[in-house]
């Protein structure tokens, strides 16, 4: 049986009479890429801030790692590494000392700072200060903040948006060797079914915040024939030429 890292069940969020996330039910298999696909405000980011206890569902459960996420939330959240939105940092100190800051409250030794930097290919600017990176550079720290204590499942929302194809390519090889370099869990959330298409091995489609597909990539794909990616994806949604 398929051991599943999170799974959701009738998860549901309201704004007054909107329904922002409506009965959502993911099942996150261990050690995959998941792909978390929906057109701007389908529902994505208020899904994953629901799983990292940024919001309070108004229904529905969250388990992580086979726990509770209510009753274990502190517990879980320590094996849980993010990136929401645009990334947290100080701008007016180094990416090294960024990095320190968190290592700290995390119990994260000097030696793991370093292989960080270096694995997000930042090691030549760790002494610089952060108010100085490019937007790359930026997103690169973002995810190392998030990754610096080898957590079991990595939540990514919108890594690459604003990136240049190049900067893009990096984030995208870098999220791709953590399943079998670290053993972690990701789950990724884009509008861009392009970058998701070359990375992810299982995937989830919301629309109206409602999950309308979940399977994996090959699944899809198999059932649109020779169709795009794209072109299921509109197929499904009922949207125009994009997102």
């Amino acid at each position: 049986m398929e051991a599943h890292v999170l799974e959701t069940s009738d998860l549901t969020k309201r704004y007054g009479t909107n329904i922002a996330v409506d009965g959502v039910s993911l099942k996150v298999p261990e050690c995959s890429i998941y792909g978390f696909l929906g057109a701007n405000g389908a529902g994505k980011s208020t899904t994953m801030k629901m799983v990292l206890g940024l919001i309070k569902p108004d229904r529905g459960t969250i388990r992580v790692f086979g726990k509770n996420f209510t009753q274990e939330r502190t517990r879980i959240l320590s094996q849980v590494g993010a990136l929401i939105e645009s990334p947290s940092y100080y701008g007016h100190l180094s990416g090294y000392q960024n990095l320190k800051i968190v290592a700290k409250l995390l119990d994260v030794s000097e030696s793991q700072i370093k292989e960080t930097l270096e694995l997000v290919r930042l090691e030549k600017q760790a002494d610089k200060k952060v108010k100085h990176y490019s937007l790359g550079m930026k997103q690169r720290l973002g995810i190392a903040l998030a990754i610096v204590h080898r957590p079991q499942l990595l939540i990514l929302d919108e890594p690459t948006n604003g990136l240049d194809p190049s900067g893009i390519q990096e984030i995208r090889s870098l999220i791709k060797s953590f399943p079998e370099k670290f053993g972690m869990t990701v789950l990724i959330s884009s509008h861009l079914l392009h970058e998701i298409e070359q990375i992810a091995e299982h995937v989830g489609i919301i629309h109206e915040g409602k999950l309308i597909y979940q399977d994996t990539l090959a699944a899809l794909q198999e059932k649109g024939g020779d169709l795009s990616l794209e072109s299921i994806f509109l197929g499904m949604t009922g949207q125009g030429r994009s997102l």
